[in-house]
């Protein structure tokens, strides 16, 4: 009987620190996440809830437009959803967040760098790590990643993986557990989401630092993958719907980056397409800005923000 009880003691001892650990996943994410999560959950908590006003416009798209476009310059009305490293597919999905909790905007405006037109980088790191998006869209975007084969997502263990990060489980956070210490990064966190909300959602590049931007970077071609086509399209058709005008913007880039004919072409010719299937959208290409309005190679600095966000307010001045 001494050994039975020894046995459950030393049994209680191994599961106590565990069941600790996964309760505190759960219940205090900032505390540990890292420093991208609160920019994640704080858009989930927007798309989700009723605003006490009306935005006339959103942006969306990836981390080059959430450093480009600047609220503050552009209108009181303007709120920037867009989030590093996604694609057409999760602001397909923001989008559809928003409408169900808020009136439709005027104008939405769409960047991606043509890396998140054919690949993703950040599903299973940043939005299924962050759960950004309910069980049932997640689920909906893996079934068209295996319908289109999209590798990026559909990895060898895919629905392992997702069970693991729907269910917190700790093997998916240890890590994350293990470098925030015990809740040293909830103080970070929480200065990160107020910045974001006082920012209306711009965070990236919010500095006057300047990169060092490398020479010879070339375009040779544009290329969209068949499932970000798709939900491009989705997401431009969900705009429609709601009388919503789809402003498409392809974003400066540092004067030392090139584009080849065959790149501008295969731009072109796809956009013509798009604008067949949907004429009422606008496609513009901003020429390229000086690499002092940059942080790296692709991403503006508050210089550059400034800059592109007082010309796309002259050039749509009926937007803002």
């Amino acid at each position: 009987m001494r050994n039975v009880f020894k046995l459950s003691t030393k049994g209680i001892g191994v599961i106590l620190p565990v069941i600790f650990v996964y309760i505190y996943t759960w219940m205090n994410p900032l505390g540990y996440m890292d420093e991208e999560a609160p920019y994640y959950m704080w858009n989930k908590e927007q798309a989700n809830t009723r605003q006490e006003k009306d935005y006339r416009v959103i942006i969306l798209g990836d981390s080059t437009a959430n450093a480009s476009y600047a609220p503050e310059i552009l209108s009181d009305d303007t709120i920037n959803l867009s989030l590093g490293g996604t694609t057409p597919v999760e602001n397909y999905y923001i989008l559809e967040d928003w409408l169900a909790h808020n009136n439709a905007p005027d104008v939405c405006y769409i960047s991606f760098m043509d890396h998140h037109l054919y690949e993703e980088d950040c599903f299973w790191r940043r939005i299924v790590y962050s759960h950004r998006f309910r069980i049932g869209q997640i689920v909906e975007i893996l079934k068209a990643a295996k319908e289109y084969n999209e590798d990026s997502i559909i990895c060898e263990n895919y629905k392992t993986d997702f069970i693991s990060y729907e269910l917190r489980l700790p093997n998916k956070y240890i890590t994350s557990l293990m470098n925030a210490g015990f809740n040293q990064r909830y103080a970070e966190n929480i200065e990160a989401w107020k910045q974001n909300d006082l920012h209306r959602g711009r965070y990236i590049g919010r500095t006057i630092q300047e990169g060092d931007i490398p020479d010879g970077i070339v375009y040779d071609e544009f290329c969209v993958s068949p499932l970000f086509d798709d939900y491009l399209k989705k997401l431009i058709n969900l705009c429609e719907d709601k009388d919503i005008q789809v402003r498409i913007v392809k974003l400066p880039l540092p004067g030392k980056e090139k584009y080849t004919q065959e790149y501008t072409e295969g731009f072109h010719s796809y956009y013509k397409a798009i604008k067949k299937s949907f004429p009422g959208i606008t496609v513009d290409w901003f020429s390229a800005y000086e690499e002092d309005k940059f942080v790296d190679s692709s991403h503006m600095n508050s210089h550059g923000a400034l800059k592109f966000s007082k010309e796309l307010k002259m050039l749509y001045s009926e937007d803002f």
